[in-house]
């Protein structure tokens, strides 16, 4: 470990929010700094969120203005446009290659997919290359790669290691990956320390709504107008119920999730919280997490309440089925409206959830602390080999 105090880590986020990626990003850097490895850099394509949390941390960042060399799916930009960017992103490199590097042995952790700078800058600079796939891409995030699938794998299997956050997405995207040390590693989302029985709910006795929350970024791909639509069903039988939606999104979608609550009638009990900054409140006052994605990579908010003591109600596919055992530490459906219904109405009054939350705690401590994450990522570094 003494040994990688002795290196610069420099990583590359694609993005500027506080959502999953960025979150994970940060959790590491707090693991790394516990360990007392503190000559990190993150480049980042612009200022926001994330490099206010890295300032509140003291952590050094530097903006590169950046892009990323992707499209929505249905949308491929001209091809003009897409050589532009790789050119502008190339020119990046040639500009700000040595000003990054530093004087000790650096390596280069890109925190994401989308961003391929990372790999360009490892090339250019002979440094080594950790590329972390946190997505799938095209089925949770409606993103294709400007010059295809075969484009990224070439720099991918230029990489010396490579982390998948999730068994599914390690068989959907690693399982052709030429790179000899590839591994899966789980995110972690807090310290052992901070764990405890204790995390219990905040809610008021005085609350008589039973509230279910679904918190991150607002998207078709996420869910959201299925769980309007078993929450309608829900909310029919059970009128002292709410539903809590946290995150920011595609305003045009957020207006079509609204048009479909007043045609309802449900405008009163559909609570929009936009971006939250504290999810540890949202948490404490929300009764059932949902988790509706169909291709969630790991699923962060999903350990988040499962710290919390919140339990969650998680669609049976990708990442979230590693994370959740059905009746064990959370509750499963099949991934149609009527069964989130029928288990929303088994989560109310379940007799069961204590039990369930406490195997949800024990989950986390065993799989998803960050000291764990931080070890994990610490031995990749350790394994490769510096020229």
């Amino acid at each position: 470990m003494n040994d990688l105090q002795k290196f610069r880590i420099i990583y590359i986020t694609h993005y500027t929010e506080l959502y999953g990626a960025n979150k994970s990003l940060l959790n590491l850097i707090d693991g790394l700094t516990k360990k007392r490895i503190t000559d990190l850099l993150v480049i980042s394509p612009a200022k926001g969120k994330i490099t206010e949390a890295l300032a509140d941390r003291n952590v050094p960042y530097k903006i590169i203005p950046f892009v990323n060399e992707i499209h929505e799916a249905d949308s491929r930009p001209p091809f003009f446009k897409m050589m532009a960017k790789l050119l502008y992103n190339w020119y990046l490199v040639l500009k700000f290659g040595n000003k990054i590097k530093g004087n000790k042995r650096s390596l280069i952790h890109t925190n994401a997919s989308p961003a391929l700078i990372g790999a360009y800058f490892s090339y250019w600079l002979k440094v080594p290359h950790v590329w972390h796939i946190r997505e799938f891409g095209l089925a949770d995030y409606n993103f294709q790669y400007n010059f295809g699938e075969s484009y990224f794998k070439y720099w991918l299997n230029k990489s010396k290691a490579v982390i998948a956050i999730s068994r599914s997405v390690y068989n959907e995207r690693l399982s052709e990956c030429k790179v000899s040390l590839k591994k899966v590693i789980y995110n972690g989302v807090i310290f052992q320390s901070e764990l405890s029985t204790e995390r219990s709910h905040a809610r008021s006795k005085k609350d008589t709504d039973f509230v279910f929350g679904i918190i991150g970024l607002i998207s078709k791909e996420k869910g959201h107008l299925d769980v309007i639509e078993a929450f309608y069903l829900f909310n029919r039988k059970n009128k002292n119920s709410t539903l809590a939606i946290a995150g920011a999104g595609n305003e045009k979608f957020i207006d079509l999730l609204q048009e479909r609550i007043a045609a309802y009638n449900l405008e009163k009990k559909v609570i929009f919280y936009g971006y939250v900054t504290d999810t540890e409140k949202f948490y404490n006052n929300i009764d059932i997490l949902l988790m509706c994605s169909k291709n969630e990579g790991l699923g962060r908010v999903t350990i988040e309440a499962m710290s919390y003591n919140v339990p969650v109600i998680g669609y049976n596919n990708a990442g979230t089925a590693e994370i959740i055992e059905h009746n064990y530490n959370g509750l499963l459906y099949n991934g149609t409206v009527n069964d989130l219904y029928e288990k929303m109405e088994s989560s109310y009054n379940n007799k069961y959830l204590a039990e369930i939350k406490k195997n949800a705690l024990n989950t986390v401590k065993e799989k998803f602390t960050i000291e764990q994450y931080t070890d994990s990522i610490c031995e990749i570094y350790e394994a490769i080999k510096f020229d």
